[in-house]
């Protein structure tokens, strides 16, 4: 066959119950990373948050940046950034609505959305990090 002399071909089969198992273990890490970045970056807003608090306000951005197709580590760290500042649920807040309509407008990638919200957000003094 076309292989290295003397090394035996081996095929990897990965069964559904392990890929999930890799994703836990992904997410997990993301958490772990998140919890750090925010007790860093927000310690007014974050700082003192117990970390089961701040893991389930990870998993919830995590969420509900997937329905705009944010699902990049990255991408979700803006979005979670943006939630920090702008609050849970400012994708579905009337007084956001501009911000909603830039993460819906499928004309551009996830990844331009998502940043194009962050860099509003954060551009000009409009807010401060840690005000939430």
């Amino acid at each position: 066959m076309g292989g290295t002399p003397g090394v035996e071909t081996v095929m990897l089969l990965i069964r559904e119950p392990q890929i999930a198992a890799f994703a836990e273990l992904a997410v997990a890490d993301f958490e772990d990373r998140m919890v750090t970045h925010l007790r860093q970056v927000f310690p007014e807003a974050c700082g003192s948050a117990p970390e089961p608090a701040l893991r389930e306000r990870i998993q919830r951005a995590i969420t509900r940046a997937g329905r705009f197709g944010v699902v990049r580590e990255y991408d979700v760290c803006l979005y979670l950034q943006v939630m920090v500042v702008k609050g849970d649920g400012f994708d579905e807040a009337p007084e956001h609505a501009a911000l909603r309509a830039i993460l819906e407008d499928e004309r551009q990638s996830a990844s331009v959305r998502v940043d194009h919200v962050h860099a509003l957000v954060f551009s000009a003094g409009e807010t401060r990090a840690g005000e939430a």
